[in-house]
């Protein structure tokens, strides 16, 4: 995937190319209306919106602007350039919303690496993928993937930086020394809606794992609809128990940033830690996967949360069993439960709506995806 600024942009935005006929019909609908991830951002950076609450840590989406445009500013000194591939392995957190946005202002292509991956799967991920860049956490317990990274160098000739989130180590660039450097030169184009923007990999349910491009429009085309159909509001907040290296974690996000609502960051599941965010953090949307609510139902929690302020839950990932679902529905005094379908070439596809009841959501997965406004 590395190489040259503009042939490689070039190339996969060949790869992805949508015909004129068929994008006038999208652009018709509204379903694509030449959405970046940095104009989302910016549209969202207005007044003191939070865009981030992560612990006794808060971020508006005007903070995450600049500090994403520092980032950029950052990459663009080290030479990453657009169509370049970023590799990012990193939790739910501030400096992931920062090197997401960030590596996308540059134009880079990102590609997430899931956290339990360690140096086979790393090596294989960033090989394949030809990464010019990494980015991960320097103090994972037991493992040091900056460490790896770094070893991997001398068997992965286009990977020229590796960076450093947390404590500094020899070798590495510090994440936040880039943070330091002055935004990215207004001069610097943006991201186009058909530039090549993620390549994320499969996670192999039916088959072995594959890479898949995506270009800005098919990827925020689909939140844009999501937003919609799942009748998002600027007031809401999200709360993502999926990792935002998964695609349901980023679509999550990418609902956030269309809606411009606030992103409860979520770093590790546990059924107690999970109860425990709910219950003091009172976010309005959950998003999750059938395992994260079955752990509560499994670990004697699910009444024990207080759900009061959820209005809709949106799970995804695998088949939601039945009496998963009665169950959660049952303490949701004030919202619903809904089932949303995807796949990693489509993003969402299918999904319940609040207000469906109990019925669609047992043995459904939901109602296609709206054209028209609802």
């Amino acid at each position: 995937m590395g190489g040259d600024e503009f042939g490689v942009v070039d190339d996969l935005r060949a790869m992805l190319r949508v015909n004129p006929e068929q994008r006038r019909a999208y652009e018709a609908e509204g379903l694509w209306a030449d959405d970046t991830l940095t104009r989302w951002l910016e549209d969202a950076a207005t007044g003191d919106r939070l865009a981030a609450i992560a612990g006794d840590r808060e971020l508006t989406y005007s903070e995450l602007l600049d500090r994403s445009e520092r980032l950029a500013g950052g990459l663009r000194d080290l030479g990453v350039r657009a169509g370049d591939v970023v590799s990012v392995q990193l939790g739910n957190s501030i400096e992931f919303l920062v090197a997401y946005f960030g590596a996308a202002r540059v134009g880079a292509v990102i590609s997430t690496v899931h956290l339990p991956y360690r140096i086979a799967e790393i090596r294989t991920l960033l090989a394949h993928a030809e990464c010019v860049a990494f980015i991960a956490q320097s103090d994972q317990k037991e493992f040091c993937p900056i460490a790896a990274a770094i070893g991997l160098k001398v068997d992965l000739p286009h990977l020229r930086h590796v960076i450093s989130v947390g404590k500094p180590v020899d070798g590495a660039i510090d994440f936040s020394t880039l943070l330091s450097r002055p935004r990215l030169d207004a001069s610097v184009d943006s991201p186009a809606a058909d530039d090549p923007f993620l390549l994320l990999f499969t996670s192999g349910t039916s088959a072995g794992p594959k890479a898949v491009p995506l270009s800005y429009e098919r990827v925020l085309g689909n939140a844009r609809v999501g937003v919609r159909e799942h009748r998002l509001q600027p007031t809401d907040t999200i709360l993502s128990v999926a990792g935002y290296t998964h695609l349901l974690g980023l679509y999550s996000l990418h609902l956030a940033t269309r809606a411009g609502a606030a992103n409860v960051l979520f770093p590790a599941y546990s059924p107690a830690d999970l109860s425990d965010a709910i219950s003091r953090r009172r976010p309005s949307v959950l998003v999750c996967a059938p395992a994260h609510l079955a752990g509560l139902i499994v670990n004697g929690l699910l009444d024990k949360t207080d759900f009061s302020s959820v209005r809709l839950v949106i799970t995804a990932g695998s088949a939601l069993p039945p009496d998963v679902a009665k169950a959660v529905s049952a303490v949701l005094a004030n919202g619903f439960l809904t089932n949303l379908w995807g796949m990693t070439e489509l993003q969402g596809t299918m999904t319940g709506h609040p207000n469906d009841g109990q019925e669609p959501v047992i043995g459904s997965v939901g109602w296609r995806f709206s054209i028209r406004p609802r």
